[in-house]
Order: C-alpha cells, then structure tokens, then sequence
C-alpha cells in the first residue's frame, strides 16, 4: 500500500500529486515546489542541495517537481517518494537555483528561516 495525497507547493499552494511508498515516509517529511516556482527568479535554497531531487513528470500540468527531503529516512525513501504521474522520471538531484543567481534577498531569507523551523518541528 501506498500513501497517495495532493500536497501543497511550499511557495504558491498549487497542489501537486504525490506518491510516498509503502507508508516509509511520513508526510511532514517531505517540501515539495512546483515547476513555476523552481523557475522563478525568486527561488534559491543553499543548504541540504544533496537532499533534493527533481522529477521530470513527463505532464503538461506540472512538467518538473522538486521534492524535499527533510529527513534521512525520507532521503532513504527519495526514489518512492515521487510525483503520482505515473510516469515520473528523475530529472536531477541538484537543486536547481535561481537563473541570476541571486544569493540574498528577504524572500530567500525568509524562506530559509521558515524550512529551519520545519525541520526543527520534525526532529521533535
């Protein structure tokens, strides 16, 4: 069995299809960011980039998604826990950052503090 679930785009809300295996990984233990937002001028992460992965998801709809790994379990899951597309492919597992490469601004910062405290939740 598999939990399959409509989960938020940590930045706009889109709500993107997703599959985490057998139950392994707790919700709460993956981000996942939409195409649109991964692109965005605004979007850069610079810490645990060996956590990421983005799927390509072959779909008009939401072509790439990056998922988040928060956890080593959710990292020792990351291949499961993948877009329900049906047929996601790994597309890369660097973080794809911002096209000006722009290291500092309060959105990023803001971000960044936000994904800090989510993480600090988790560990709990």
């Amino acid at each position: 069995m598999c939990d399959i679930l409509s989960k938020p785009c940590e930045i706009c809300g889109t709500m993107l299809p997703m599959h985490l295996g057998d139950y392994n990984t707790s919700r709460k233990e993956i981000m996942v960011f939409c195409n649109k937002c991964i692109l965005s001028s605004t979007f850069n992460m610079f810490y645990d980039s060996e956590k990421c992965i983005v799927w390509d998801t072959h779909t008009r709809d939401y072509r790439k998604i990056l998922v988040m790994s928060l956890t080593d379990n959710a990292w020792n899951n990351r291949e499961d826990n993948c877009p329900n597309t049906g047929n996601a492919e790994i597309y890369d597992i660097k973080i794809i950052t911002d096209r000006r490469n722009k290291l500092v601004s309060k959105y990023i910062l803001k971000m960044n503090k936000m994904f800090i405290k989510k993480r600090k939740k988790i560990e709990k």
